[in-house]
């Protein structure tokens, strides 16, 4: 049993491998914080579609 002095942790916590979201965010580490997923959907989706939109558009005559 853990003392009162030691905080409670558990199995998976390991202090040499800390948690993204403790980490403060550096130019060398940025892209990890980033939700890329969301990126996508937020940019990327709507890109693809108004680019199969202009070439739609395009051979549509």
């Amino acid at each position: 049993m853990a003392s009162t002095a030691e905080p409670n942790r558990t199995p998976e916590y390991d202090p040499k491998n800390p948690r993204i979201a403790d980490t403060p965010i550096t130019w060398e580490n940025w892209y990890k914080h980033v939700n890329w997923l969301n990126i996508f959907l937020i940019i990327g989706a709507p890109m693809m579609g108004l680019i199969s939109d202009a070439f739609n558009i395009q051979y549509s005559i």
